[in-house]
C-alpha cells in the first residue's frame, strides 16, 4: 500500500516541476536538431546543474520516500533466466552506457535525466531506450510492444541495499532488468538482465 505523501514532499515536487517550467524560455530558442542531439548551451545547463547541487539534500530524501513505496512488492523470477548476452553493460553506470553509444551527448544527456525527479521513470525511459538493442527486433514491432507495455503497466520492486543504494527490480513482463541506483550521487547502474523463457 502507497505511503501518504508527506506535506514536504509535495511542496518539494512542486518546486521542482516549477523549476523545470522556468526552463521553457531558453529551451524554446533552440532548434530542433540541437534538442534532440542534447546540445545545449551553457547557461542553460550551468542554470540546471545549480538548480540540483542547492537542492541535492531534497532531491535525496523525496527519492528515498517515493523508492519505499515499492519495498512490499514480489517479483515472480521462475519464468525467467539470466541472459548475458549483454554483458557490456553489466555493472555500467548510465553514464558509461551512453558514452559507449555516443560520446558527444552523455554528458548533457546524464543531467537531462535528473530532471525526472522520480528514478523509477528514469529507469523506465532508460529500458524504454534500451529495448531495441537488446532485443533486436524491429521499430514498428516494438512499437507495438511499448503500446502493450503501456497499457499493461510494468512491475517495480525496491530493496534498500545499504545507505543511499537501492536495488531497482523492474519487470516490463519480456525481460526482467535490475539496476541500483544512489540517491546521493543520482548514478544508476545496470546491474542484470533476464530474458522470459519462450
Amino acid at each position: 500500500m502507497a505511503q501518504k505523501k508527506s506535506g514536504e514532499r509535495i511542496e518539494f515536487e512542486r518546486k521542482f516541476e516549477q523549476f523545470k517550467y522556468s526552463l521553457y524560455p531558453d529551451l524554446i530558442k533552440l532548434n530542433r536538431q540541437d534538442l534532440q542531439n542534447f546540445n545545449y548551451p551553457s547557461n542553460i545547463i550551468d542554470k540546471i546543474n545549480l538548480f540540483l547541487e542547492k537542492n541535492a539534500n531534497s532531491i535525496s530524501a523525496v527519492q528515498e520516500s517515493m523508492l519505499e513505496e515499492f519495498k512490499d512488492v514480489e517479483i515472480d523470477y521462475s519464468s525467467f533466466q539470466e541472459d548475458d548476452n549483454f554483458d557490456k553493460f553489466k555493472n555500467k553506470s548510465v553514464f558509461h552506457m551512453l558514452l559507449m553509444e555516443n560520446e558527444s551527448i552523455a554528458q548533457s544527456a546524464v543531467i537531462i535525466y535528473q530532471l525526472n525527479l522520480n528514478p523509477l521513470n528514469r529507469i523506465y525511459a532508460l529500458v524504454t531506450s534500451l529495448g531495441p538493442r537488446i532485443d533486436n527486433i524491429a521499430a514498428e514491432n516494438y512499437a507495438a510492444r511499448m503500446i502493450t507495455q503501456y497499457m499493461a503497466g510494468v512491475l517495480v520492486k525496491t530493496k534498500l541495499l545499504k545507505k543511499n543504494s537501492w536495488l531497482i527490480t523492474f519487470n516490463n513482463y519480456y525481460r526482467i532488468f535490475e539496476f541500483e541506483f544512489n540517491v546521493k550521487t543520482q548514478e544508476i547502474t545496470f546491474l542484470k538482465l533476464y530474458r522470459r523463457n519462450t
